[in-house]
């Protein structure tokens, strides 16, 4: 099995596996042929297509995780337009409409992109489970997803270890590898 080498976390993940005898090779994430090759100019992260991206409210702890697969600027100036409007099916409207708070348009940013829908709702639901306040329910995460979500109070790493062998074991051999390097690159 081959991962993108990441500090700490792709040592940790050889080990685990090395009991079931198998074999993890280390990729770098950047070599020296990326970084000299590279002719095309980098896409800015606002016309990018497919984006999962953050809103925050001005006035308190509330945020919108969102996605969509056309580019962010397109969909921000929607949700611009349903606030301005007052559209009670937007969410972002709705929070402005009853609480009277601004939206911080600026701090609008996209936090992972892929063209995929189901890696993106995947993601979506990833990181509003994270957030303290979301302004928007999605999706549940399957139950593997959902057992990551510990409280912090759990201090035995054995069964640490054991939770993130077997979302390993289901992220592999259900071939959506692409959501595990998309949630480790979002998280480290």
């Amino acid at each position: 099995m081959t991962i993108p080498y990441i500090e700490g976390t792709s040592e940790t993940i050889s080990r685990i596996l090395q009991p079931y005898n198998i074999r993890v090779a280390h990729k770098p994430t950047t070599t020296l042929r990326h970084l000299l090759t590279n002719v095309k100019d980098r896409d800015e992260p606002n016309i990018r297509q497919g984006a999962v991206y953050k809103i925050k409210c001005s006035d308190c702890q509330a945020s919108y995780i969102g996605e969509t697969g056309r580019n962010l600027k397109t969909r921000l100036t929607e949700h611009k337009r349903a606030t301005r409007n007052g559209d009670a099916n937007n969410h972002i409207a709705a929070h402005h409409q009853l609480t009277n708070h601004n939206i911080d348009w600026d701090s609008a940013r996209g936090l992972t992109y892929s063209t995929n829908y189901f890696q993106r709702l995947t993601l979506e639901s990833w990181v509003t489970n994270l957030e303290q306040t979301p302004l928007k329910r999605c999706q549940q995460l399957p139950a593997l997803y959902r057992r990551l979500f510990h409280d912090g109070n759990e201090t035995d790493k054995r069964t640490s270890k054991k939770l993130w062998l077997e979302y390993l074991y289901f992220i592999f051999w259900n071939n959506i590898l692409p959501v595990l390097y998309l949630i480790m690159d979002y998280l480290f």
